[in-house]
């Protein structure tokens, strides 16, 4: 009893805390969060430490640290590791909350009825499986609970007993949230946080409905993504933003760019963070949760640390000048007087970085390649075309889907265009860099390794780009011609690979290898008709990077 009292007391504090902070500042957020992923203890130390600085009041341990309330039970080593960063953190205001996926479990066939003897062993055995991991880290704040990629997902699990036919998959989750609630909220004091990742629109649709048919309860939150899947910008607003019942909310964000780079290129957010904030705001969110870093990459130290410093200025106040935030990032982090020109060309490099990542990475707003920074492997095929395309989500992208799904040359052409700009801009942003002579050295070289490789990497995608959707389109039409266009942009790649340092990230030479051997696997030999004309974009386009 003793030690539910004081875990209250302290979420007590760090409520007031928060409280007060948003009062102090005006802003319209109290809860302001980090995640973690990388399982070293020293790192994990270091983070809490700097988050505290940053005015961070939650913290997440998941991927790498823990995903499963099990690992804790399964490893004591892992288990004193998060107590005692929990414990760090409660010293400095930080509440540690860590991951957890339901269900976990190996028994594919089970009954959920609560109410029957098999129900009642099935849910006795999943909430032991908190107990056990809650008493052996007591001083965390609570737990994060995750239902996509789960093991199985909820909607996954085959149910042997009546309960299930009378029940749909928004009662599966609500179940969920109810047995497990029962023990992190009622028996250990701590806060259960609902977070609502899925995969497809109709998982997202038994989310929302699981929430809006879960009574409210102290100690019961919500975590949504800003956007309804993955990390795709295009993709339109979560629509379970505002609209899961009441219950507290805060939006999960990504800074450190896990499909834009992993903080290898440059990519700065500033305005979309502003438009997703802006939103959560309007919606009554209480606050959000930001990826710094993705496994070993993390944006601190690089140039994208723009988006954490964009982030914490907009946290406080949401319509605050974009172009001001980047000024004053830019005065701070380069020492550059925001009223010089040399400021004033960094500010436009900055602005421009963020449409050449988009237009490199996604194809006419489509997420189509990789689920991934680095080159896509299925290499005549867009692979994530069809299961994450932006239209699931907003029906104004049907036609445009069909364009791609059904690929014609003038659609074609859409896609190399957009490519080329990418690689046009890229070089433009690296130009408008040799010419700012005020930068410090060290400044300097770390933001022209970032823009070199954003360079190299936007040429790699527009070949690749050019092999891939010429591929496609011969599968689709059979024209001889498509065939060869796609194998000369395999050459093309080819040769450039030869030019691109070891260490190129993304697109370096192994990656390439990979591209073009699944190439040939599915689009073997050599062209089957005489050399034909290139398509009409490649009057438009001088391949000068392929030194012959």
């Amino acid at each position: 009893m003793r030690q539910m009292i004081n875990r209250m007391i302290f979420l007590m504090v760090i409520f007031v805390f928060a409280a007060v902070c948003r009062v102090a500042s005006a802003a319209p957020f109290t809860v302001s969060g980090w995640q973690i992923h990388k399982n070293d203890e020293a790192h994990i130390n270091r983070m809490i430490d700097l988050a505290a600085k940053h005015g961070v009041n939650h913290m997440q341990l998941s991927h790498d640290i823990i995903m499963y309330i099990e690992d804790i039970t399964k490893d004591p080593a892992r288990a004193a590791v998060i107590n005692r960063a929990a414990q760090r953190a409660r010293q400095k205001g930080i509440g540690i909350f860590v991951w957890s996926h339901e269900f976990n479990t190996d028994d594919m066939l089970v009954c959920l009825d609560p109410d029957s003897k098999q129900g009642r062993a099935f849910w006795k055995k999943r909430q032991d499986a908190y107990r056990k991991a809650l008493a052996q880290t007591p001083d965390i704040a609570g737990i994060i609970l995750s239902f996509g990629s789960s093991h199985p997902d909820p909607w996954s699990l085959m149910c042997s007993c009546s309960w299930c036919a009378k029940h749909d998959n928004a009662d599966r989750v609500s179940l969920i949230l109810n047995k497990i609630g029962d023990v992190v909220i009622d028996e250990f004091g701590m806060t259960l946080y609902a977070r609502t990742f899925i995969h497809t629109p109709e998982e997202l649709d038994w989310m929302g409905q699981a929430l809006r048919n879960t009574p409210p309860r102290p100690g019961l939150a919500v975590m949504t993504k800003c956007v309804p899947q993955d990390w795709e910008p295009f993709y339109p607003h979560n629509p379970l933003i505002g609209n899961v019942g009441g219950h507290p909310q805060i939006i999960e964000m990504d800074l450190a760019g896990e499909y834009w780079g992993r903080s290898k290129l440059l990519v700065d957010l500033t305005d979309y963070l502003q438009y997703r904030m802006r939103h959560a705001r309007d919606k009554g969110a209480a606050g959000f949760v930001v990826r710094t870093e993705r496994g070993a990459d993390s944006l601190l130290g690089a140039p994208n640390e723009i988006n954490l410093f964009a982030y914490e200025k907009l946290f406080d106040n949401p319509d605050a000048d974009a172009d001001e935030i980047r000024l004053e990032f830019i005065k701070s982090h380069y020492g550059l007087d925001p009223e010089s020109q040399d400021a004033k060309a960094l500010l436009e490099i900055h602005k421009l970085s963020f449409d050449v990542t988009m237009k490199m990475y996604y194809v006419l707003g489509f997420w189509a390649l990789e689920k991934g920074s680095d080159l896509t492997e299925s290499a005549t095929f867009p692979a994530l075309l069809r299961g994450r395309s932006i239209a699931l989500y907003d029906p104004s992208f049907e036609q445009r889907y069909q364009k791609l799904d059904n690929i014609d040359e003038d659609t074609f052409l859409k896609i190399m265009f957009e490519k080329q700009e990418a690689a046009m801009q890229s070089s433009a942003n690296l130009d408008a860099l040799e010419a700012i002579g005020s930068l410090k050295t060290e400044h300097a070289r770390a933001l022209r390794t970032v823009l070199e490789n954003h360079e190299r990497a936007t040429r790699v995608w527009l070949v690749a780009n050019g092999a891939l959707w010429s591929a496609y389109m011969y599968k689709k039409t059979g024209q001889d011609k498509h065939r060869e266009w796609a194998l000369d942009f395999a050459d093309y790649l080819d040769r450039y690979a030869e030019q691109l340092p070891a260490a190129q990230y993304p697109g370096g030479p192994a990656q390439i290898a990979a591209f073009l051997s699944n190439f040939h696997k599915e689009l073997p030999g050599a062209p089957a008709t005489p050399d034909m004309d290139w398509p009409p974009w490649h009057k438009f386009y001088d391949p000068v990077f392929i030194h012959e």
